[in-house]
């Protein structure tokens, strides 16, 4: 065959030209590529229309066609079904969620501690604030019922009508284009084995009838018979090949229809979709905003009913109506009965004392805003926190608590002196032992933060570019006394926090550490500190969760 092939190359350099029903006999090379490479195939009619250039148009029908626009689009649609079933159990959730916190509000409402505040237990203006609020309670718990109302008919009912109109205008076309794409797979399959077995008989034949003229007598013969044969082959190879390509033919412009009248839809629902989703939300914006405009309407007669409360009102009226006398008798005196006294009667007085009062003013007005207000305003404003990072060990970031006690203790100050040096330094001073657990107390870290001070204060006087000085530097004496036993007394005049000579932390300028004045048992002011009992007073353990 392949001799054949060379023959027939050499008598016709170039293979004829088919007929325009050729225009589709060189398939893809895999059975799920549907579009013709153009530029790779020389048997693929081109059309002469003017070349646009890619996604001119916005329309769904003039960008997704090929097997990746097909993928492309049906994986939209599918999306965006999926996202709809989604949208409509968040509406149903979302009214479950406005409906348990009705019922709660109701309940809370019938509270015996608001029941009871109606009696007459309470003056009149605390009263009428209470009950304000326990009406206003009751209120808010009908406006939430009725907002969940709204979200499970109004907005879930509506998405369960919007899918059912969608899957019932896409189902029909949707399953025509799905069934004709598997039978424009197939018929590629089928069309292309026919195209290449007529190929080979077609270059079979044209070699024999070029071989039939280059040869003579007995061979000439045999070429004749094997012409013979291929001819009757091709016979029903072209009949097959022709019926497939007619097939292929006529599904492929029925596919281009269905598809276009498919992406026309798609789009057409795709459009309505987003409209739909925009005007529920919108609705669901107006619905929670009415919601807090009611609620607003309830607190502010809360206020108005607290306005008319006043403390010193609601005393003298509580005095007025429960009050059980002003007269209070002195203590009994001492009777002698053995010396034959008579129990005298006792004293009573009339009570006139003057009122001391421990009150401060501010308790006693009313703010726009206090602060743990402004607080939860600014939170609210700045939003939710960030979850907490883990550490490279694995640990979550501290807590509140931590943070809260990490900022009483000292804060980035105890952590840095604690990271730094204090295991080394007792280490080394020999206090510990190496093996021995440290508790980081508050003396410790009292001790530490001077040592720090110290460190920061040599660091901070030196001059220089970025810090000047405007103290004169200290220049140690010539004659410098000798150094003090290790573990001597303190004196009486002594100041840890600024007398106390840094020998174990690591000073920023090393140059200028070594400058600081030694020890001496006469000097009075450079005594060395004593130790800290790092066992005392250890941290408190966390509030229980």
């Amino acid at each position: 065959m392949a001799r054949l092939a060379n023959l027939f190359n050499k008598a016709h350099p170039q293979f004829p030209n088919g007929s325009q029903e050729h225009a589709y006999h060189h398939g893809p090379s895999s059975p799920t590529r549907l579009q013709v490479d153009a530029a790779s195939s020389p048997h693929v009619h081109r059309s002469q229309a003017p070349h646009h250039p890619p996604y001119e148009s916005q329309d769904f029908c003039n960008a997704f066609w090929g097997d990746i626009g097909y993928e492309v689009l049906m994986s939209r649609v599918k999306q965006s079904s999926r996202m709809l079933d989604d949208l409509k159990t968040w509406y149903k959730e979302r009214s479950a969620i406005e409906l348990e916190y009705s019922k709660k509000l109701f309940r809370l409402s019938k509270s015996p501690v608001l029941s009871q505040a109606t009696a007459n237990y309470e003056p009149n203006g605390l009263k009428a604030a209470l009950e304000s609020v326990r009406q206003s309670t009751e209120k808010m718990a009908h406006c939430h019922a009725e907002l969940s109302g709204t979200f499970r008919t109004a907005l879930y009912g509506k998405f369960d009508t919007f899918i059912n109109t969608r899957d019932s205008a896409k189902k029909n076309p949707q399953a025509t284009v799905e069934k004709l794409r598997k039978i424009l797979v197939d018929l590629h399959v089928i069309h292309e084995k026919a195209r290449r077995k007529f190929e080979s008989d077609a270059i079979a034949t044209n070699g024999y009838v070029t071989q039939l003229q280059l040869v003579q007598g007995r061979d000439s013969d045999k070429v004749s018979n094997k012409l013979d044969k291929v001819n009757m082959s091709i016979k029903l190879t072209e009949k097959e090949y022709r019926t497939h390509n007619k097939n292929l033919q006529d599904t492929i412009n029925q596919w281009n229809t269905e598809w276009k009248l498919f992406c026309d839809l798609a789009q057409d629902l795709e459009e309505d979709r987003i409209d739909f989703v925009r005007n529920t939300f919108w609705d669901y914006a107006n619905a929670v905003s009415a919601i807090c405009v009611a609620n607003d309407e309830q607190c502010e007669h809360i206020r108005q009913s607290l306005e008319h409360c006043e403390a010193s009102k609601d005393v003298r009226s509580y005095v007025r109506h429960a009050a059980t006398g002003n007269e209070y008798s002195l203590a009994p005196s001492f009777v002698n009965y053995i010396a034959g006294e008579i129990p005298r009667p006792v004293t009573v007085l009339t009570a006139n004392f003057i009122r001391t009062s421990t009150r401060k003013p501010e308790d006693t007005t009313l703010v726009a805003l206090s602060k743990p207000l402004q607080g939860m305003v600014q939170s609210i404003q700045a939003g939710p926190p960030l979850a907490p990072a883990a550490d490279t060990h694995g640990r979550n970031a501290p807590t509140a608590w931590e943070h809260k006690n990490k900022i009483k203790r000292g804060g980035a100050i105890a952590d840095a002196v604690a990271s730094m040096s204090l295991n080394s330094s007792l280490q080394n001073s020999g206090s510990i032992k190496p093996g021995r657990p440290v508790d980081l107390t508050a003396d410790s870290l009292h001790h530490h933060q001077r040592l720090l001070l110290r460190d920061s204060t040599n660091f901070v006087n030196q001059p220089g570019p970025g810090y000047p000085s405007h103290q004169q530097s200290y220049q140690p004496p010539q004659h410098s006394p000798p150094t003090a036993a290790p573990h001597s007394r303190p004196q009486p005049n002594h100041h840890p926090s600024t007398d106390h000579q840094n020998l174990t932390h690591p000073n920023i300028d090393l140059q200028k550490s070594r400058e600081i004045l030694p020890h001496h048992p006469e000097n009075k002011t450079y005594a060395p500190l004593p130790r800290v009992n790092l066992i005392d007073r250890p941290l408190p353990p966390p509030p229980p969760i």
